[in-house]
């Protein structure tokens, strides 16, 4: 747990280093300008806008803070409006609406909704004091700004006439300005609304108006929210086929989008979808077409499992082992739907807390159990006694009308009686004494008893008192749980924050593709990339391990490639190697030592095994320096090259040598392949054996002259297809580029 914390602080603190960074220079921008216009600007967009999400607080300080700059501006200028006037009036209005926003997230209502309307009613004051076009246009958008938070607020308190109200202010707005694409997200909101109120035709409506202006735009993204919302809709109806259509619509969009999220979400409404066709054809009488459904909801949740089990969504896990357990259970396939019962359980509740609560409940059982043997045990006892009670006094009854006869029988026999009736007494003495005795023995028993049941008491309040304890206990586990996962996805996101991404990386790499599937939630695989002039100098490296450890060590790369190739400006791929190897001995205090037996022992085997290369832009020339892992190359006629490294980590290790520089002149056309070890190690296929990396030189000869993205695809779902239900084993990392 403690080197846990060690190695997310460090991680915590390079991605302050570098947000403190970003908040010095828009300092340095702030004091260094003598514009105050300019300066309310930076507070407001810049500054402010930093400190929203990680501190609110101080963000309302700096909103606050332009708010008397533009005061103190308003009370110099003269009364009469002018251009000056309205610009300080703009930029406050935008500093209310911040601050309002800023309260909204908050939860804070109240103080929202005082903000919003403040700043509303200052762009209504600009649109009446001006006749100039621009910023008239400019404080209506304003006023849209603040009709969409107030809609959300009213929305949130399910005070649906009022956020109504709003949105329709916003979209007539926008309809005036000519504004299209706000005029999409104003229909979704309003369609939302509708939605809350239950009209669903008027909720169709309006998400229809916002599908169209989305389709007319190619927003995928906003086109796929409006297929799922009118499915919601449909659904609803019970019209299950256009529900299908517009849930398979948004499907489409989320796959070639990679958006997994979205995929799992949407195969899990629709294995919940069939479910319900299936019990709706059940009361129809429709045996075929019920069947289908239910196949169609299993091969769908089990699609949406599969991706929510891969990116770890519980959320998702629970309803799409509900949806395939109850479309089994419907089947008839109890051991199925046994089996993604069980998922659902585990994803509901820790199977350790279920025993620990059912071990309770079985020592109460076994409590009330021999309670109620030790009732019947002493009701028993008591029967007994009355029975011999009983008895007794039987005999006393037939020893008076004895002795009633005796008399009768006449005074001869009174001697023998009177001897009879003195041996009689003598009995019945000693039988009383016996009774008396049992008496006390039950009496003592009853006592017994008694303490009994108190102790039985006790060990139940204990019982209970420890029960307590385990669910403060499970309480604790599953908050420090929560922490710790909490911990890693922070790290997560720092790692990918160094990673090259986006418009970064196509600048830097040209077409090119990046397949990089973490084994946990965060990698010991990274990948990087740079230009230094006219070379590209792009690298895979896999570190030792996976996990947290592999991250940690992973950032170090990063940092000392940053270090050696932007900083010192070393492009020579073995001089890199050699540079970055030095770094890593140095801050891992890796040592050699000489052990009994002459042999050497290494005090720390952490490292890496890389492939890293330097291309000249302009002459196509291309250095290979490897360290364990090679280099690919498919040439534009198919032919593979495969260039081997220098067998040794970029490590301490026991026989170190310069890395060898290989030099390959390339062609326009020419594919090139950087990768890691997890994709040719993964065990997968019928017989669960490796991939093997003979394999994958044959795939990449396959798919060369493809586009990247296809490649990317190809190769992806390879790799799931071919490790199925088997258990990712490490990071796998490649990276495709083309020369071009």
């Amino acid at each position: 747990m403690k080197k846990i914390q060690i190695i997310v602080f460090s991680l915590f603190y390079l991605y302050n280093y570098s947000q403190n960074r970003e908040l010095d220079s828009l300092q340095n921008l702030y004091n260094n300008t003598e514009i105050d216009s300019v300066k309310i600007e930076l507070l407001n967009e810049e500054i402010g806008y930093f400190y929203e999400r990680n501190n609110p607080d101080s963000a309302i300080y700096y909103y606050e803070k332009s708010i008397e700059m533009a005061n103190s501006h308003l009370k110099n200028i003269d009364k009469k409006p002018s251009n000056e006037q309205l610009t300080y009036l703009k930029l406050k209005a935008n500093a209310l609406r911040y601050i309002g926003i800023v309260y909204y997230e908050k939860g804070t209502y109240d103080k929202a909704i005082k903000n919003v309307l403040e700043s509303l009613g200052i762009y209504e004051g600009i649109i009446g004091n001006t006749k100039n076009k621009q910023i008239i246009i400019d404080a209506k958008n304003g006023q849209t700004y603040c009709f969409i938070p107030l809609g959300n607020i009213h929305y949130d308190q399910s005070s649906f006439d009022k956020a109504l109200e709003y949105y329709t202010k916003a979209l007539r707005i926008h309809d005036e300005l000519g504004n299209v694409q706000p005029k999409s997200g104003c229909n979704v909101n309003i369609g939302n609304v509708y939605f809350e109120k239950k009209q669903l035709d008027k909720a169709l409506e309006f998400y229809f108006k916002a599908l169209e202006i989305a389709e007319s735009l190619g927003d995928k993204k906003s086109m796929s929210k409006c297929y799922n919302n009118i499915a919601n809709v449909f659904s609803l109806q019970n019209k299950f086929e256009n529900v299908i259509e517009y849930y398979s619509k948004s499907l489409k969009i989320k796959e070639e989008t990679s958006d997994k999220h979205g995929v799992a979400m949407v195969n899990t409404n629709l294995a919940e979808l069939y479910v319900r066709m299936a019990d709706s054809l059940y009361e129809k009488n429709n045996p075929a077409k019920r069947l289908e459904a239910l196949n169609l909801a299993i091969e769908h949740g089990k699609r949406g499992l599969e991706i929510a089990k891969e990116i770890d969504a519980l959320p998702l896990i629970n309803p799409s082992a509900s949806a395939i357990m109850r479309a089994y259970k419907r089947l008839g396939n109890f051991s199925e739907a046994f089996k993604y019962a069980e998922i659902y359980m585990e994803s509901k509740d820790s199977m350790f807390q279920d025993e620990k609560i059912k071990s309770i409940s079985d020592a109460e059982k076994r409590f009330e159990t021999e309670k109620k043997q030790l009732m019947i045990d002493k009701l028993n006892q008591e029967k007994e006694i009355n029975e011999y009670e009983l008895l007794v006094q039987k005999e006393q009854a037939d020893r008076q009308n004895l002795f009633i006869w005796f008399i009768i029988s006449g005074l001869l026999l009174m001697v023998v009686f009177a001897v009879f009736i003195v041996n009689r007494l003598r009995i019945t003495r000693k039988q009383k004494k016996i009774i008396g005795l049992q008496k006390k023995v039950v009496d003592e028993k009853n006592i017994r008893l008694n303490q009994h049941i108190e102790e039985i008491s006790a060990q139940r309040d204990e019982i209970e008192a420890q029960r307590d304890l385990l669910e403060v206990q499970n309480q604790h586990i599953e908050y420090q749980k929560q922490r710790i996962t909490d911990s890693i996805n922070y790290a997560k996101r720092i790692q990918e924050a160094v990673l090259p991404t986006g418009e970064y990386a196509n600048r830097i790499l040209g077409e090119h593709f990046i397949l990089f599937k973490p084994k946990d939630i965060v990698s010991g695989d990274f990948y990087w990339a740079t230009r230094i002039n006219n070379f590209l100098i792009v690298t895979v490296v896999d570190c030792t391990g996976h996990g947290v450890p592999g991250a940690f060590m992973s950032m170090l790369g990063v940092s000392f490639l940053n270090e050696i190739v932007r900083k010192k400006e070393v492009t020579k791929a073995s001089d890199v190697l050699d540079s970055l190897r030095s770094s890593i001995i140095e801050a891992l205090q890796q040592k050699k030592m000489l052990m009994h037996n002459s042999r050497v022992s290494l005090s720390v085997k952490d490292g890496m095994d890389l492939v890293l290369c330097v291309l000249d832009i302009n002459t196509k020339i291309l250095e290979f320096a490897g360290a364990n892992n090679p280099l690919y190359i498919v040439k534009t006629n198919k032919e593979l090259i495969e260039l081997l490294p220098d067998k040794q980590p970029v490590a301490i290790y026991e026989k170190m040598k310069p890395y060898t520089n290989n030099t390959i002149q390339l062609e326009k056309g020419d594919a090139v392949y950087l990768c890691t070890d997890g994709f040719s190690d993964q065990f997968g296929g019928e017989k669960c054996k490796k991939f093997m990396a003979k394999n994958l030189k044959v795939l990449f000869v396959e798919i060369a002259e493809k586009s990247m993205q296809e490649q990317n695809v190809i190769l992806n779902d390879t790799f799931n297809k071919w490790k199925g239900d088997t258990d990712q084993i490490d990071d796998v990392t490649i990276l495709g580029l083309r020369i071009e």
